[in-house]
């Protein structure tokens, strides 16, 4: 059956058989690309007119027979059936025999073996000419892959056709698509207009697509792929057809075609149909795969641009390409599989020496190279290391790898080998750092033998600090001093760099560092960049350490995280500066970049960075309260990377998880946690500490103060032995306060609480606000509510709705014990709705409304409340919060950027949903939003704003 299309171009022929018919001589010339459907169309064409009485001679010309004089007409005429006169058509053979071989015994000149002489064109001219005036109906002579026909049959067709003014002659010529133009001698001999008329066949529109698909997968299926088909197929019937073979074997509900076996056969015919030119040129494509590129390409099939293009239009008109690339992947291994396995070895082999020859990428050469899987002297170590280089540049980490494995296998002296280990340490630390961890040991004695550069042991030293080997890392670091390498920047800028490193991650190692790097200690700002973001971050962490966070290190942050994108080179900068911005408590924007980095590590493969940057967002959204979420991340984080994978940082994505859980009530899985195996020199880094931390809300949580307070006076010793007590870093006092209050000492509760707060100021509000929450629990009940007040006027500059919370209820308790009963009890109920929203339902620090007070929250206000307002809209919800909070419906509209009408609709649904009367029952209905500083004075956007939509990405509170 022929699609609709075809069944155009067959009424075409149709029309040229009709005009044959009236006397008219014509030739139909039908092109198109190998697999379009040409035979076919001839097939039906010449079923057609046998069943109009027509006579028809066919001949399929060949490659082979091109060189050979009259084989098409030979062909023609001993197939003749039918009603075509026998006694013409013996003349016609015997005249050919003649003509045949008189060309041989006249062994024609080197130019001229396709002429024949003069006597004999005429000859069989003359009998054809008799032929068309002995037959009744009109003589269709068709003749398929024309492009390979001899010249002698074809001049002697073309001459018959001109001197026929009135002859019943229709000759239907069918030729493939090629590489090389035709003919020129052919072109110019072809009759002109009207004789002749072209009919091309293009690829198949989506709508013939689903023509040919609807007899084998149903009209409904048929519509449903036909567009994926066409994709896959480029429109080719020969390959449409192959696929709904493979379709067979495929999921009923798969959308794009399976492309299997009889997918790459029919790539093959394809190829094979188009000629050897254009199959070689497809395997130079298939040996370049993903390297491939213009230039290569013209290095590699040696042909000019013009060339070059037409072979690529010829494949891709044949659905065999789809821009300069193959449409699928199979089309690939099916070219491959077409030569042997030596074949594609030397193939292969030649490809990697012509790349570089020409001057090609080295990645592109080291590609060739790692496929032919020849290993010998003749490779250039130093070649496969700049292409690993290279490789990791663009981000394909994994062909990085791969590149030096190979290389690894090649011969090389020590230095040479030395490089590609170190290479390899780097490489395969990003995927898998317990696979790096092998090449460790080699390093080591490399190092110790003089045969790396500074750069190379900048690697070996991160390698040994992340897996704890301090002393070796100490001695390491201290040979980026030798007087050799004292006055190259980039030794400074590594030593300056792992310098910070060290001390921030083990801070008892400053001291063995002593006056040995006091050099180091002074930033540099002319480092070179490939150290100098590590470089700038680390100092600024630093400082950060030692001293109170504040905006110029938040500002500070954000230009790093702002000046170098992300790669490999400058995830650890970037990882520190998000670490500064929590610190500072820009949580919301931290968010935004570290799922930013995690996404974009993920996509490069760099999966020590996908998990590290999923632990850093698991950590902002449990500071911001977003429990659920910071317990998902945490989960992500850790199976990203095994818990093996982490070295000693296991201890951060420990802590986040199980503190998460703790808070969510989910203390059996948070026990589990407690049960994973963690390096014994993680309690010497400052990587321990939140894992002490974490531990002690754990034991707090299930009613073990003695253990809990051990943790965190731990934790506290440890920090001011290092010089880091920083309590927005770990704010162990508070913890430590909440024990002892949990063990009737008051008094020293009450010291730690006090201590806490004197350290802080409203430049940390929510550690400054947690100090006064716990000491307000120390102290009289006049002083606790004025204690307490303060510290919720303090946290609605910050999001940290857990332990706004817990102060609301702390002050609701504090007024119902002053008799302030009513206001204690909305405090009460938007307690219990801030921590609703959190997701938490019983853990050990939410609150809960105490039975004796729930029964006194007015009707509509309370548990029943909470589920009216969870049934308003986003929209009526942010309106709600704002009015609750006293602004008119202009500022609503202003600082949600809606109309004051649009206002006053949501307005009324509210009070609707609510049943309240006005805004005075408003405010006891619905919790109050904060309200924050605008981003232009350095804090979070007011809500309802465009820009705080990453609220939702929140997280738990700072500690």
């Amino acid at each position: 059956m022929l699609p609709g299309e075809r069944r155009g171009k067959l009424a075409e022929l149709h029309g040229l058989l009709g005009e044959a018919r009236a006397g008219a001589g014509r030739l139909a010339v039908v092109t198109g690309p190998a697999g379009s459907g040409k035979t076919l169309l001839l097939r039906t064409f010449y079923d057609d007119a046998a069943r109009s009485g027509t006579s028809s001679l066919s001949a399929t010309a060949s490659r082979a027979a091109r060189s050979v004089p009259f084989a098409v007409l030979e062909q023609l005429f001993r197939g003749a059936r039918g009603h075509v006169p026998a006694e013409p058509v013996g003349r016609i053979l015997r005249l050919l025999d003649e003509g045949a071989s008189a060309s041989l015994r006249d062994c024609l000149e080197p130019g001229a073996s396709d002429r024949i002489g003069a006597h004999v064109f005429h000859r069989v001219c003359m009998a054809l000419l008799d032929l068309m005036d002995e037959t009744e109906e009109p003589l269709v002579i068709g003749i398929d892959d024309a492009q390979h026909a001899d010249t002698a049959s074809l001049q002697i067709l073309f001459a018959v056709l001109r001197r026929l003014h009135t002859g019943r002659l229709l000759l239907v010529l069918a030729e493939s698509e090629t590489s090389q133009p035709l003919d020129v001698l052919l072109k110019a001999e072809l009759p002109s207009e009207p004789v002749t008329r072209r009919l091309r066949l293009g690829p198949l529109p989506v709508a013939d697509v689903e023509e040919l698909l609807a007899p084998r997968l149903g009209r409904t299926a048929a519509r449903r792929k036909a567009a994926a088909y066409r994709d896959v197929s480029g429109g080719s019937p020969l390959l449409v057809r192959a696929l709904l073979d493979d379709d067979r074997r495929a999921r009923p509900d798969d959308q794009r075609p399976a492309a299997d076996r009889a997918y790459r056969e029919a790539v093959l015919t394809c190829l094979y149909r188009c000629g050897s030119d254009l199959l070689d040129f497809a395997r130079q494509l298939a040996l370049l795969g993903d390297t491939f590129d213009r230039t290569l390409l013209h290095h590699l099939v040696g042909l000019d641009s013009e060339s070059t293009q037409r072979a690529i239009d010829v494949l891709r008109a044949a659905g065999i390409l789809g821009g300069d690339r193959f449409r699928h992947s199979q089309a690939r291994v099916a070219v491959l599989g077409d030569m042997t396995p030596e074949e594609r070895s030397d193939a292969y082999a030649r490809a990697a020496r012509i790349l570089h020859k020409n001057g090609a990428p080295a990645t592109a050469v080291a590609v060739q190279l790692l496929a032919s899987e020849q290993i010998g002297t003749s490779c250039s170590v130093t070649l496969l290391q700049e292409a690993a280089d290279q490789a990791m540049g663009d981000g394909q980490v994994h062909l990085a790898q791969d590149i030096l494995h190979y290389a690894d296998l090649h011969p090389a002296d020590r230095r040479q080998q030395a490089v590609t280990t170190a290479m390899l340490v780097r490489t395969e630390w990003l995927t898998d750092p317990t696979a790096a961890a092998r090449w460790v040991p080699d390093l080591m004695v490399a190092a110790e033998d003089g045969q790396l550069a500074s750069g190379h042991v900048s690697t070996l030293i991160g390698a040994l600090l992340w897996f704890g080997k301090i002393d070796a890392a100490l001695d390491h670091l201290g040979r980026l001093r030798d007087p050799d390498w004292s006055r190259d920047p980039l030794t400074a800028a590594h030593r300056h760099a792992r310098s910070k490193w060290l001390t921030l991650l083990y801070p008892p190692a400053a001291a063995a560092l002593g006056e040995r790097d006091r050099d180091a200690s002074t930033l540099r700002t002319d480092l070179p960049f490939a150290a100098d973001p590590q470089s700038q971050v680390a100092e600024l962490l630093a400082d950060l350490m030692s001293c109170a966070p504040g905006v110029p290190g938040a500002q500070a942050a954000e230009r790093t995280l702002r000046r170098y994108p992300f790669s490999a080179g400058t995830a650890a900068a970037l990882a520190a500066a998000l670490v500064v911005l929590v610190l500072c408590g820009r949580l919301s924007t931290a968010a935004r970049w570290a799922e930013g980095f995690a996404v974009a590590a993920e996509e490069r493969d760099l999966t020590v960075w996908h998990a590290v940057f999923t632990a850093l967002a698991a950590e902002i959204a449990l500071r911001r309260g977003a429990l659920e979420q910071a317990e998902r991340f945490g989960r992500s984080a850790l199976g990203i990377l095994p818990a093996e994978g982490w070295g000693v940082l296991i201890g951060l994505p420990i802590a986040t998880l199980l503190q998460a859980r703790t808070e969510l009530g989910r203390l059996d899985q948070a026990q589990e946690l407690l049960n994973l195996p963690v390096p014994d020199v993680m309690s010497h880094t400052t990587a321990g500490l939140p894992y002490l931390r974490a531990r002690g809300r754990y034991h707090l949580a299930c009613g073990q103060p003695e253990p809990a307070l051990a943790d965190f006076l731990t934790v506290g010793n440890q920090l001011k032995e290092w010089g880091l007590d920083l309590p927005a870093f770990l704010p162990w006092r508070t913890d430590a306060a909440e024990a002892l209050l949990r063990l009737g000492r008051v008094h020293d509760a009450a010291e730690l609480a006090e201590e806490q707060r004197e350290l802080t100021d409203r430049r940390q509000p929510y550690v400054h606000a947690l100090s006064l929450r716990v000491l307000a629990a120390c102290r009289p009940l006049d002083r606790r509510t004025e204690l307490l007040r303060e510290a919720l006027k303090t946290l609605q500059q910050v999001e940290a709705p857990l332990e706004l919370a817990q102060a609301k209820a702390d002050l609701a308790a504090a007024l119902q014990e002053l008799g302030r009963h009513d206001e204690g009890r909305l405090l009460l109920y938007q307690s219990r709705y801030l921590a609703e929203e959190a997701g938490v339902q019983a853990p050990g620090r939410t609150v809960a409304l105490e039975p004796a007070l729930a029964s006194a929250v007015p009707a509509g206000r309370g548990p029943g409340g909470i589920t009216a307002v969870k049934e308003l809209s986003d929209a009526e919800r942010r309106v709600a919060r704002l009015a609750a909070r006293g602004l008119s419906n202009r500022q609503i509209a202003g600082e949600l950027f809606l109309t004051v009408s649009t206002v006053e609709q949501h307005l009324t649904r509210v009070y609707r949903k609510l049943k309240v009367r006005g805004r005075s029952e408003l405010s006891q209905a619905v919790p109050a939003d904060p309200p924050r500083k605008t981003a232009a004075r350095g804090q979070e956007s007011a809500p309802g704003r465009p820009d705080s939509s990453c609220a939702s990405v929140g997280g738990r509170r700072a500690r």
